[in-house]
């Protein structure tokens, strides 16, 4: 199902693009992972061949190394015969499906935020805050060949209270940018929703969060736990001219 997500770019013109909610894709039967496809949908899209600039974000970060436990959730997305000719888009959508069957919430786990590798996520197979799901859906998506990176945002509501405020508790989030047929699209990893017409040099994000750093893992920049990025937050609030 197709909508429309409307924000401000660094310019402060307003932006909409057509978004994909893929949750509504999953957990509804259309999909398995059992081998079985309705790949005839996907015949309109055509993956091009990737460029060394998006194998570059294939390569696995220390946080989101490909395990034993990696590869056998790809073996079962992608079915047990190992279906050729799945796009990209295809295989996206069978990893969703696969985190919402496999995976559960719990908040309790908020307080380990960017401090489990992918493995130990998948060990456990219990998702606290967001960096948890961008975590085990970039070393998924890379081990089903779909090039992804993550981007750490800050809420610009926050920036501004904090410059009057340092007490103030951090808000942000993160994004995921994966490469399907041949561009970059935006996804946000616990919403599951996928931004069409995405425009990589944005530093406005949705639901008023700005762009802070684009990376392939947090270990791989040194962020190994909570306070790692509320450092990274105050810093940056800062520094930013909310003029």
């Amino acid at each position: 199902m197709f909508y429309k997500a409307r924000f401000m770019n660094d310019r402060g013109i307003s932006i909409v693009f057509p978004v994909i909610f893929l949750w509504l894709l999953t957990g509804c039967g259309h999909l398995d992972t059992a081998g079985h496809t309705n790949s005839l949908e996907y015949l309109a899209y055509n993956d091009h061949p990737l460029c060394a600039r998006e194998i570059f974000w294939l390569k696995e970060g220390p946080q989101t190394r490909e395990t034993s436990l990696i590869r056998q959730a790809c073996n079962r997305i992608k079915g047990q015969k190992q279906i050729k000719g799945q796009k990209r888009r295809e295989l996206l959508h069978k990893a969703i499906d696969y985190i919402w069957y496999n995976f559960r919430f719990d908040n309790w786990y908020l307080d380990k935020a960017f401090m489990r590798t992918a493995d130990e996520i998948f060990k456990d197979g219990v998702l606290g805050g967001c960096s948890d799901f961008a975590v085990v859906e970039v070393a998924l998506f890379r081990a089903l060949a779909i090039p992804a990176r993550m981007v750490l945002t800050v809420n610009m509501d926050w920036i501004s209270a904090y410059k009057t405020n340092e007490l103030i508790i951090p808000s942000g989030h993160v994004f995921i940018e994966l490469y399907l047929e041949k561009e970059w699209y935006l996804f946000d990893p616990v919403y599951c929703i996928l931004y069409q017409d995405y425009d990589t040099d944005l530093k406005n994000f949705p639901r008023k969060e700005c762009f802070v750093i684009r990376v392939r893992d947090f270990f791989d920049v040194g962020i190994k736990k909570l306070s790692d990025v509320i450092q990274l937050y105050q810093a940056f609030a800062l520094e930013f001219d909310l003029r």
